[in-house]
Parts: C-alpha cells; structure tokens; sequence
C-alpha cells in the first residue's frame, strides 16, 4: 500500500503525474527529497485568537514536531475547526459533528502514514476521536490541559462551577460591580480547558483511559502564561501559585508518544492503539469496527430509513444498541447490504431477499448459488415472455399511429378513423416474432416474394443497415454461423431488438418460406433464419455466407 507522500494521489488520471505535480508544489516549501521520502505525521492546529483554552497549541505542536522529526518521521500541521465553547453561537454543540467530519476529511484527503490530535473541552475531543476512528489511522490524542486554579478573597475558584455561582449573588445584588469585575479577572487565570472536574476534564480522562493519550496526560495542566497579564493588573494574580516545569514535562511526553508511535517495532494500527487494558486479562478492542447507521447507508448505498425498514421485516437483524440509544453495526451488515442490493437488482421480491438471507446466514456460497440460479432461471423465462409480449404491443401501437394520422372524421368516428376498430385497409400486419431457444420450424411455403421491386429494395436497404449496424439500430452481425436449413446470426451488444423483431415479422409476413426465430442466450443475441433448399439463394443475398 503506498504510504508518505504517495498516499491517496490527486486524480489527474496518471498516478505519475500526480506525484510528480505534488512534490512539485511541496518544493516550493524548501523541502528536500529526503525529507519528502519519509513516513508523514499529521499533525493538527486547532489554535484560534477565538479560543483561549487552545492558547498552548502552537507550543504543544512544536514539541509534537520534534518528537516527530526524531522519530524519522515528517511532520506535516494542517489546520481544522477550532470550537471554543463562549464564542460559539447559539453553542459549540451544533458544531461538534461538523468538526468531527471536516477533521475526518482533511485526514483523508491529505497523504499522512499517522495523525496527531491536539485539542480539548467537551466537544474537540469527542470530534477529533471520531474522526480518527472513522478515517482508521494511527493516532495519538494530546490534550490540551487545564488551566490553573483562580483564587478570589482566599477561596479557589473553578471556571465553570463558580462564574454561575458569583454571576446569580451580583444578580441578587449580594457583591457589587467592582468585585463582579475583579472575580471576572480571576476565573480563568490562564490558558487551557476548565479545570474542574466537568465535562472537559472528564472527556480528557476518558481519552486517556482508552489508551488514545499517554498516562497522566489527561491532567498535566496548560502552560501558564500569567506574566503578560500581571503586567497589566497585578491584583489579579496576587494569589496565582508558582509557574512550574508544567509544560516542558509536557513536551517531552509528547515527543516520547510520537517517537513510539513512528517507531517500526510497534505495531502502526488503529484496533492496537485503541485496545483498552482493563486487567491484565482482560482487554477490550474499542470502536475499530463499529459504525453508525448513517455511515452503513452510505456504504451500501441506500438511505437510513431503508436500513431501519429491512430491521423492521426481519431482511437485517435488528442492531446493537449502545449506552446512548444509538444502533451500532459492522462491516459484517455492510456485506449483508450489498447481497440485499445484488438480489433486488436481479428482481427479487423482498419476500425472495428474505428467503436468500437465509442461506446468507449459512454462510456457504453453495447454497445462495443454488437459490439464486432458480429464482434467475424463472425470471429469464418471465422477462423473455414480457418482451414478447411488449414487441407485439410496440406493433399494434405502430399500427394504431398510421390509421389515427390517415383519416380524421368532420362528425363522429366511423370504422375508419381507428378509434373503434383497425381500418379496414390498414397496412399488412406486422407479427411479433417468438423468442425461443429452438430455431423455428423450416416453413413449406413456396419460394416466392410478395414485395414490389421498390419495396424490395427498400428492404434489402433495411436489412443490411440493421446487419450492419448505424447509430440507429445500435447493432452489427460478429458472427455468421450455418445451422440446419439456414444461418445464424449473433450480435454484438447494443442491437434494438425490438427492431430486429420487427423487421423479420415484416420479411416473414411477405416472404412466407422463412422461418426466423430470436434466441437470448448466454451468447447473446441471436437470429435464426431457415429456408426451403431452394431458398437459400435468397436466404445468402439478404443475410450473407456463414463464415
């Protein structure tokens, strides 16, 4: 499978173009051919002037760079959206599965051998994971961290638990503006997500504990940048605890993750890097497999309300449903789909499919090969009759077209106008021809043609065009073969047969010693002509020599 920079080409229609137009345009960046001869990491850059709480991913995405670069690997950032959740309207919420989608995408589309996600809070995460599973890399989640702790009149103040709180005592009118102003300074007294134990800090741990972070990462706190702020209002931070090695320790957490995740000895795929180790026996492959019901519609083609009908009579087994409520299939529902998919484009009732499911269940080819060859044989023999039956009606409509277009009645109809019956001088009917597998029975009709000389050659002129083929008849003769009393002709795909139809009805109707019959076989198309021997004359002028 191609990898680094040869993964997922543009499609110009020349795969060496492609790569060749890539590394082009990438040169125009000062990178070498070494360097473009590397695995490739992506790495994404959720940072926002938006979102405080990712005010530390530029630092995190120069340690991941390093850590990648050691590793042997090439570092590649690209942006995504970045949701911050008090600058999202009406909330970030409505957002989260665009993020989830987009970030998929850009995995995709982009050529990358692993992925590095660096974000937080309780909607970034949960996207990024969702895009790194559905997308099916190697992956490694870096959270962004906490902020630190804010202190107000010697009590601690946690981001999302005390705003509500202060904000409803000035509301009653229990602090006044200036406090109001002062505990807005000190809520969030540094980057990073919110560093009580809500939703952000539980989804970092989340994170870690399905192995898709390091150990420990999930608390290491954002990296303090205070000093700017202290300069401008230094109540504000009176009370702020010592700046620590915080975030050099994070740096060198993220380098050891990348530098194992490039690393050849450990094994580079999905299902191992999300394995949960609950106990030392007892491991759990979380999400490798599992897809949701809009994703299997996608797959087979069909739409979600279609999957939710086949549960509800029994053609797919009802779904798993997870904690949330939600259905959860596997790739084994999306080959079940396609066998679904295949029958009904075959004609299969749902009844039938059902039938088949059956011994789709078995699984053994043998007995849905049995199953099917009858259900096709019987629909063969149904179709064969339909086109006679529809070849005869595209005759009489014919017919019925040129009596309404001869005469047209001043009062009411009369038995000429074809609105009652067939005029009675209406042109020779022309019949269907009956499609078999036999050739027709040698007629005992005398050798003799009924067409003026005129229409004679108007017919010959017909019959060679139709054996020769034009952009009408969408036909030609490949082979001619002898058979008993007559010839065989076979033809290449395309031919009108409806039209062929017509005219051997048309050639039988005024030379009665030719037999013609339309076989549909395995070989195609086909039409038989038999003669009288003294026939075949006539029979080699208008339909050629078997070869």
């Amino acid at each position: 499978m191609a990898d680094g920079l040869r993964k997922g080409l543009t499609s110009y229609g020349d795969a060496g173009f492609s790569l060749f137009l890539r590394k082009a345009f990438i040169k125009a960046a000062g990178y070498s051919d070494d360097a473009l001869d590397r695995p490739i990491v992506g790495i994404t850059n959720t940072y926002s002037d938006y979102n405080p709480c990712h005010g530390n991913v530029p630092a995190l995405i120069e340690a991941a760079r390093r850590g990648v670069m050691l590793a042997g690997a090439l570092p590649m950032v690209f942006p995504t959206i970045s949701l911050a959740e008090s600058f999202s309207h009406p909330t970030s919420m409505y957002l989260r599965n665009l993020m989830a989608m987009e970030t998929e995408e850009m995995i995709r589309a982009q050529p990358m051998d692993a992925v590095i996600v660096i974000g937080g809070c309780d909607k970034t995460l949960p996207a990024q994971i969702m895009a790194a599973v559905s997308a099916d890399l190697p992956t490694v989640v870096v959270p962004v961290g906490p902020m630190v702790v804010g202190h107000h009149k010697g009590e601690v103040l946690g981001a999302c638990t005390d705003c509500r709180r202060l904000w409803a005592k000035y509301r009653a009118g229990e602090i006044d503006d200036t406090e109001i102003e002062a505990v807005n300074g000190r809520l969030a007294p540094s980057v990073g997500t919110c560093m009580v134990m809500g939703t952000a800090s539980t989804m970092a741990c989340v994170t870690e504990a399905l192995g898709l972070s390091l150990p420990m990462s999930a608390t290491i706190p954002a990296p303090i940048h205070a000093i700017p702020r202290c300069s401008r209002t230094p109540c504000q931070t009176s009370h702020a605890p010592p700046i620590s090695n915080t975030a050099a320790r994070t740096k060198n957490r993220i380098e050891r993750s990348v530098s194992d995740m490039t690393n050849p000895t450990v094994p580079a795929d999905l299902s191992s890097l999300l394995t949960l180790h609950l106990t030392s026996t007892f491991t759990v492959a979380v999400m490798s497999t599992t897809l949701r019901i809009a994703e299997v519609a996608d797959r087979a083609g069909i739409t979600t309300a279609t999957v939710r009908y086949y549960e509800r009579i029994g053609v797919l087994p009802p779904a798993p449903r997870a904690g949330n409520g939600y259905r959860r299939y596997d790739d084994r529902t999306v080959e079940r789909l396609a066998f679904i998919n295949r029958a009904k484009q075959l004609g299969c009732s749902l009844d039938e499919v059902a039938d088949l499911t059956t011994a789709w269940d078995g699984g053994q080819c043998g007995p849905i090969q049995d199953r099917l060859r009858a259900l096709v044989s019987d629909k063969l023999t149904r179709a064969q009759t339909e086109i006679v039956e529809l070849v005869t009606l595209t005759a009489e409509l014919r017919r019925a077209a040129a009596a309404l277009e001869r005469h047209r009645p001043t009062g009411a109809c009369d038995d000429q106008c074809g609105c009652i019956t067939e005029p009675s001088d209406a042109a020779p009917s022309e019949f269907a021809v009956a499609l078999t597998s036999k050739p027709a029975h040698v007629s005992d009709a005398i050798d003799a043609c009924t067409l003026s000389a005129d229409r004679m050659r108007d017919r010959i002129n017909d019959w060679n065009q139709l054996l020769a083929g034009n952009a009408a008849v969408l036909g030609a003769v490949t082979t001619r073969t002898a058979i008993d009393h007559g010839i065989r002709l076979e033809f290449a795909p395309g031919l009108d047969i409806a039209q062929l139809a017509l005219l051997a009805a048309a050639e039988q109707d005024c030379c009665r010693f030719f037999g013609f019959a339309i076989t549909i076989d395995q070989r195609g198309i086909g039409l038989d002509i038999t003669a009288p021997s003294d026939a075949h004359a006539a029979l080699t002028a208008l339909f050629g020599t078997p070869s």
